[in-house]
């Protein structure tokens, strides 16, 4: 066999039941050879490096920022739902026009600014959209590797990530730099800047913590969620705008990371449609269902997943009471840890770290769905664009920042959970 997966091999048995696999900590391990879970576990580090990378551009080049852009313009394969997850996580509406598309539109100019986010090394049209965007005088930020066409268009406006993971689970980085460059170039609303984003990256690595392949099955977050989506089709249902974006990232990353052919129905769109709620709530699962009982339905049963951010007004929570109502035995986000208290005493605004937190878990859970079914990892496992780093002012040295110790704390703390684990079933089959 040739190909990129031609030396992936599964360390555990054919005749393994996926739901087996799910509650085996050796076997969900053995099945990880590109590390998917420890690259899901640095979505903290993803955004701490993002907002350092970003603040050391600035302040090389200060005079080349705009105070405040025409508009913003998100180009990339998943810029939709990359930007449907910052702008609903930041609770308020950019001050400017921000859009998503795939490619640079006629009417950008040295007035606008322009994120593109490459979706692998060789990827032409974000290198055709980096090009185009600097010809035009755009304020370009280009999130890519650092060779290939990419590297070669953006030039100095090329950003590497600093911590590498497959593009899949690298959403984190991509939010963190989105938010970054609003706030850089004046179009984001109050409140979500630095600070907002190091509280959501304390949060993610709290969600991390409590995913780890340690952690009891039973009391696993991300294992709990796989293991009421194995062997149903997912219907992810937004009951509100941040639970829109979430059902549209989570309907991704399990396509992407699982192979799971999940569907994202958006609160406005489940709202107008009676019959999709009434049917996914007549599928929804039955904890006193039989399930070798013949119900004469053919296929795997709909599995629908409520999700929601928090309403921000009485409209929106009208909306989201209606569909939750309509739902009543939806599959909900188990809970996750609270929002960092501050040195006050206070609890962090934690809207952007909770909407963060259940966007990680959503890729922990496609990872270990995608583990329990064997789906072969992503092309770009196990570093994804940062597997190579250059020198320039958007390299983001870690070292040059002293934040390397900082990532080695935290593999630390994800390695020694590991261990705790591994010692706690040695001491069981000694007695």
């Amino acid at each position: 066999m040739t190909g990129p997966f031609s030396s992936f091999e599964w360390t555990v048995g054919p005749d393994t039941d996926p739901a087996d696999r799910l509650h085996d900590t050796a076997a969900l391990v053995g099945a990880d050879p590109t590390d998917l879970l420890r690259a899901v576990a640095t979505a903290g580090a993803q955004i701490r490096a993002t907002v350092a990378d970003v603040a050391d551009r600035l302040a090389r080049r200060p005079d080349a920022v705009p105070d405040r852009a025409r508009a913003v313009l998100v180009v990339g394969g998943r810029a939709e739902e990359d930007l449907a997850l910052a702008v609903s996580a930041i609770g308020g509406e950019p001050v400017v026009p921000v859009l998503a598309a795939e490619d640079v539109p006629g009417w950008v100019g040295p007035l606008d600014a322009v994120v593109v986010f490459a979706g692998a090394d060789d990827d032409i049209r974000a290198a055709e959209a980096a090009g185009t965007a600097r010809r035009r005088g755009a304020w370009t930020v280009v999130r890519g590797a650092a060779a290939g066409p990419v590297a070669d268009a953006a030039g100095p406006d090329l950003l590497v990530p600093a911590v590498p993971a497959p593009e899949a689970v690298a959403a984190a980085g991509r939010l963190a730099l989105l938010l970054a460059v609003l706030g850089a170039v004046g179009a984001a609303p109050p409140g979500a800047g630095s600070p907002a984003l190091a509280d959501a990256a304390e949060q993610a690595d709290a969600v991390a913590l409590a995913c780890h392949p340690g952690t009891e099955s039973f009391v696993n977050p991300a294992i709990t969620l796989a293991d009421s989506l194995l062997g149903a089709t997912p219907v992810l249902v937004g009951a509100d705008r941040a639970g829109s974006a979430l059902a549209g990232h989570g309907a991704r990353v399990l396509a992407e990371i699982a192979g799971v052919a999940a569907t994202a129905v958006a609160a406005p769109i489940a709202l107008r449609s009676p019959a999709v709620l009434v049917r996914t709530a007549s599928e929804a699962q039955d904890l006193f269902a039989d399930p070798f009982a013949g119900d004469g339905h053919d296929g795997q049963p709909v599995r629908a997943v409520l999700l929601s951010g928090g309403a921000a007004g009485p409209a929106d929570r009208a909306v989201a009471e209606v569909i939750t109502r309509a739902l009543p035995r939806a599959v909900r986000l188990p809970e996750l840890p609270p929002a960092p208290v501050g040195p006050d005493g206070s609890a962090a605004d934690g809207r952007l770290g909770a909407v963060l937190a259940q966007a990680v878990l959503l890729d922990f859970a496609a990872v270990y769905l995608g583990l329990a079914l064997r789906a072969a990892p992503p092309v770009d496992a196990p570093a994804g664009l940062g597997g190579h780093r250059s020198i320039g002012p958007w390299s983001g040295r870690a070292a040059d920042r002293g934040d390397d110790h900082r990532d080695d704390r935290w593999d630390d703390r994800w390695d020694d959970r590991r261990d705790d684990r591994h010692d706690d079933e040695a001491q069981e089959r000694r007695q």
